[in-house]
């Protein structure tokens, strides 16, 4: 058999491998990327494979979202002012970010993976809190994880200092999330991020449990006020009330 038939035969039984058999023309199924789960001791931040991966674990653990305002008179609709911000998912359907840009939003769109949008809606706001929680269609996002949890109180005393180190989301688009690093610092009565952040920016720890939310800007306009995660943590332990002119606010411990 010469070389140039020995190619046709193999290439024959090649193609209808790639392409399927049939009038159908089936396609192999889409690879599955694994799931990704942070280390029994935790990433090293400081190792870019280690932040390589946080950016893939963080990317479904996160979403875009877009809250649209009404420009008033004398504008008309069509002049729409669009704030962005970014949301932590608690549970399918439920995503935790700040109050001060979705409050008033007259609707918001929560981006998917694949750069599909999807409408959201306010279930809880608390404008005090500075909290608010979104319900979205779980189902259209399936790929989409649960946050793996809180972080703890940051303790001064015993860390010894006021710094702590976090990672962030500076480019939430798609599946993976383009994180740094950055530092929470702890004060008496309030906590900041280095810089200024899209709203409901996420801290983490290097276990992937949150940290923080990037909440508004700091009286310096250099740095971001946050919502510590134990806050947040009791905010969404609390029962909430009916709805009111800014929002749902919680009611207090339940019995």
């Amino acid at each position: 058999m010469t070389r140039r038939w020995a190619f046709l035969l193999l290439a024959s039984m090649c193609v209808p491998m790639l392409l399927g058999s049939g009038g159908g023309g089936h396609r192999l199924p889409a690879p599955q990327s694994r799931e990704i789960f942070p280390p029994a001791g935790g990433w090293n931040p400081r190792r870019v494979d280690h932040l390589q991966e946080m950016g893939r674990y963080l990317g479904r653990r996160t979403l875009r979202i877009e809250a649209f305002h009404a420009p008033g008179p004398p504008f008309s609709d069509e002049y729409e002012n669009v704030e962005d911000g970014v949301g932590v998912v608690l549970e399918p359907g439920k995503l935790l970010t700040t109050a001060r840009y979705v409050e008033g939003a007259a609707r918001l769109h929560v981006r998917t993976p694949g750069g599909q949008k999807l409408s959201a809606s306010v279930e809880r706001l608390d404008v005090d809190a500075g909290l608010a929680l979104l319900s979205y269609p779980a189902e259209k996002i399936p790929e989409v994880k649960p946050l793996v949890g809180f972080a703890p109180a940051f303790s001064k005393e015993e860390q010894g200092a006021k710094e702590q180190e976090v990672v962030i989301p500076f480019q939430v688009e798609g599946a993976v999330v383009s994180v740094r690093l950055a530092t929470v610092y702890h004060f008496e009565e309030d906590a900041l991020l280095k810089g200024v952040l899209l709203n409901g920016v996420p801290a983490f720890d290097s276990r992937g449990r949150l940290v923080a939310l990037a909440d508004r800007t700091a009286l310096d306009r250099e740095n971001t006020l946050v919502v510590t995660a134990p806050a947040a943590k009791e905010w969404l332990e609390q029962v909430p009330q009916k709805n009111g002119p800014r929002g749902t606010k919680p009611r207090g411990p339940g019995p």
